[in-house]
């Protein structure tokens, strides 16, 4: 669908879809070896990273408003960016940019290791190793 109307910015079903993409990708699909691996503790620490993940997203949420002074919660930034602009002008949107550039290498390389490791496993007799079955 073309919207001739088009600002620039995403609208709720666009990060709907964002946010399926990106959550029931690889993480869903590895649940399964993650607990038969780490048992016990990999459930604990899942539900941690939850957790905290959570309270991430409502700090960053509420880094996008500002309070007026007739106590109204008013928008004043619109990105990441922004916010790393606030918290500091002269690096702020650079380091933003570079940690968001380690974040999607980081999980293009997780995307490599994830289902080789996994069919490493399946296959413990195939002959590969677990570097070969990455690589293919």
């Amino acid at each position: 669908i073309v919207d001739d109307t088009d600002d620039g910015k995403t609208n709720l079903i666009q990060s709907i879809f964002n946010l399926i993409n990106a959550n029931l990708g690889t993480g869903i699909l590895a649940m399964p070896f993650v607990i038969r691996l780490g048992g016990y503790w990999g459930i604990l620490i899942t539900v941690i990273v939850g957790l905290l993940g959570n309270y991430t997203g409502k700090l960053l949420v509420n880094l996008l408003y500002e309070e007026t002074e007739d106590g109204r919660r008013v928008r004043v930034r619109d990105s990441y960016a922004d916010i790393g602009e606030e918290f500091s002008p002269r690096f702020g949107r650079l380091m933003v940019h570079i940690m968001n550039c380690i974040e999607q290498f980081s999980h293009c390389v997780l995307l490599l290791i994830m289902p080789g490791t996994v069919i490493a496993h399946t296959f413990p007799n195939s002959g590969m190793s677990e570097s070969t079955w990455i690589f293919l």
